[in-house]
Parts: C-alpha cells; structure tokens; sequence
C-alpha cells in the first residue's frame, strides 16, 4: 500500500488514482505508457505528462517551472548589478583619495 502524495490517504494497491482526491498515484507516474516520449514529466498538480520545456500545463494550466533561459537571464541581471555596484565603489573610493 501506499499513501497518496496529496492528501496522505492510504491507497489500496493496484489503484491508479486515490480514492480521496482523485489524483493519479505515484506508481502511475512511474509506468511507461507504450509511444510516449519518456522525458516528459508528470504535472504536480493533475498528473498530465508536461515538457519540461513547458512554463505551464497543457491539461490545467498549473505553472511547472520557468524555462532554463529566464534564470540565465536572472542571474546575468543580477551579475551585471553586482558588477556595475562594485565598479561604482572602486570610483568612489579612487575621487575620495584624489580629493576632487
């Protein structure tokens, strides 16, 4: 037996979905569905098998995560910042000591 991820129901062995929720079990995530793309993942929210490109589920429209380019762009940003800041104080510094 298991328990369901969503609710902790007990779930009686062989379900595919808990008898509480509804919502798919853990052991169905882990069967491989004949022709299907194996690098799908499951959505956390309805079960539906998502790209892990997606931002969000085709089936419900749960967000599954930013795509990997927007944290780039994020921590580029925050970089840049970083950067530009420590530059700005090395200036600061550099008219302090010649006193202009």
């Amino acid at each position: 037996m298991e328990e369901c991820r969503y609710c902790l129901q007990v779930i009686p062995i062989g379900s595919t979905t808990c008898p509480k929720c509804g919502k798919p079990t853990h052991s169905q995530f882990n069967q491989q569905v004949p022709g299907a793309n194996p690098n799908l993942i499951p959505c956390p929210k309805c079960g539906s098998f998502v790209s892990p490109d997606a931002r969000a589920c085709p089936s419900c429209g749960h967000d599954v995560g930013a795509p990997k380019r927007a944290k780039f762009w994020l921590i580029a940003f925050i970089l840049f910042a970083v950067a530009l800041a420590i530059g700005q104080w090395f200036n600061y510094q550099a008219h302090l000591i010649s006193g202009r």
